[in-house]
C-alpha cells in the first residue's frame, strides 16, 4: 500500500510541474512569436518534450534533496537499547532514511555541515554539564520528546515525563473565557449539525430495523471529564446482545458486525448520534476519543500519564483518530495516546479556537 501511495504521490508531483511547465511554454510562445514568428520550436503541442523536461525538474529536486541529506548527520546521546529504539522513529520519517546516524560517543566537529544532537532518556542534565560549549556549534540540540513532537507531530510515552503537564489547564483563570467560547462552538456546530445530518440517521435506522428487527441505537457507558460517567448513544452496527461475556474491543473484521453496521462503521455514520452528547455537554467536537471504563482500568495501569487525557472533555473525533488505525489492543492504545498527548501538550487550546471564533 506504502509503495502505490509513494507512486502515487509522483505522479501527481509529475502531473504538477507538467501543467506549470505547459504553460510557461504556452506564454512564451505567445510572447516570443510576436517577434520570431512561427520560429519558437517549445510550444503548447509538444507534450513529450514538457513530459521530459518535468521529469527532468523532478529528478534534479530529488538530487539536490540527497545531496543535502548526505551533509546532515544526527548524533544520539543515551544507551545501546535507547539508541536502537529511537533509530526506529527516525527511519519512519521519510524525508530521513538516508541520513547518517551515528552514536555522540564518534562526535567528529567538522565533518558535516549540519548536525542534530538527540538526548535520550536521562541524559540531558549530564549532557549539558559536559557538552554546553556544543550550543555555539551549527548544531540542534533537541530532547527526544520535542524531536518526536517536531518530526512525528506525537510524543511516545516512553520520552514523556512529569515536566510535560500543566495538571491545572482547566483552573487557569486566563483560559477560562476560551473554554466558554470553545463550550458555545461546540453547542452552535453540533445542532447545525444534527439537523444536517437528522434524513441520514433517519435512513439508516430503517435500514438498521430491517436488518434483524432489533433495536436502532446502542447506548454504552464511557468516561468523561475527571472520569465522570456518561452514555453516549450509537447507531447500532453489531448484533443484538453481542457482549454477553463483558466488555472487549472491537476488531477491525468483527464477526459480530451486521451487513448494515459495517457500512456506517466505515464511514462513521455510526458515531453521528454521538453530537447530542456534544449539544448537552457531555463531549466535546475534538478531543480524545471517551473510553470505556473496563478498559480504562486496564490502560491507566499500562501506560503512564493516560489519566491525564480526562483533563478536557472527550471529543467526536481527534488527532489520534485522524493519524492512526482503528486501535483493538494495548499497544494500539500506547500509540493513539502518544497522539493524543500532542494534542494535549503542544496544542494551544487558543489555535483550535481560531475555528470557533468565526462563528460567534
Amino acid at each position: 500500500f506504502k509503495k502505490y501511495k509513494k507512486i502515487k504521490t509522483k505522479l501527481y508531483k509529475l502531473f504538477i510541474s507538467s501543467f506549470i511547465v505547459f504553460l510557461l511554454t504556452y506564454f512564451l510562445k505567445k510572447t516570443l512569436i510576436i517577434f520570431f514568428n512561427d520560429w519558437v520550436l517549445i510550444g503548447r503541442n509538444n507534450w513529450i518534450l514538457i513530459f521530459i523536461f518535468s521529469y527532468l525538474i523532478q529528478s534534479l529536486k530529488f538530487l539536490l534533496k540527497n545531496s543535502i541529506k548526505k551533509d546532515t548527520c544526527i548524533y544520539l546521546v543515551g544507551d545501546e537499547m535507547q539508541i536502537k529504539l529511537f533509530k526506529k522513529y527516525i527511519h519512519s520519517v521519510t524525508e530521513l532514511k538516508n541520513i547518517v546516524i551515528k552514536n555522540f560517543t564518534n562526535y567528529e566537529k567538522d565533518e558535516y555541515s549540519f548536525k542534530t544532537i538527540i538526548l535520550l532518556g536521562n541524559s540531558v542534565e549530564n549532557f549539558y554539564d559536559n557538552y554546553s560549549h556544543l550550543i555555539s556549534e551549527k548544531s540542534e540540540i533537541i530532547t527526544a520528546s520535542n524531536w518526536c513532537e517536531k518530526n512525528l507531530q506525537r510524543i511516545p510515552n516512553e520520552y514523556l515525563s512529569i515536566n510535560d503537564f500543566d495538571f491545572n489547564i482547566l483552573f487557569n483563570r486566563s483560559q477560562e473565557i476560551n473554554w466558554r467560547i470553545k463550550r458555545l462552538g461546540d453547542i452552535f456546530i453540533s445542532l447545525l449539525l444534527l439537523v444536517i445530518t437528522s434524513p441520514l440517521i433517519i435512513f439508516f435506522s430503517i435500514l438498521i430495523k430491517i436488518e434483524d428487527k432489533g433495536p436502532i441505537f446502542y447506548s454504552q457507558i464511557r468516561t468523561g471529564l475527571y472520569g465522570n460517567k456518561f452514555n453516549i448513544i450509537k447507531l447500532r452496527s453489531m448484533i443484538q446482545n453481542s457482549e454477553r461475556e463483558g466488555a472487549v474491543w472491537a476488531k477491525s473484521k468483527d464477526p459480530r458486525v451486521t451487513k448494515i453496521g459495517k457500512f456506517i462503521r466505515k464511514t462513521r455514520i455510526d458515531e453521528l448520534p454521538q453530537l447530542w452528547s456534544v449539544f448537552i455537554g457531555d463531549m466535546s467536537l475534538i478531543g480524545p476519543r471517551p473510553e470505556r471504563p473496563e478498559i480504562d482500568k486496564i490502560l491507566i495501569k499500562e501506560i503512564r500519564f493516560y489519566n491525564y487525557r480526562n483533563t478536557i472533555r472527550p471529543g467526536l473525533s481527534g488527532w489520534a483518530q485522524v493519524n492512526y488505525k482503528y486501535g483493538a489492543s494495548i499497544m494500539d492504545s500506547k500509540n493513539k495516546f502518544s497522539y493524543e498527548v500532542f494534542y494535549l501538550i503542544k496544542i494551544n487550546i487558543k489555535k483550535e479556537l481560531n475555528f470557533f471564533n468565526h462563528f460567534l
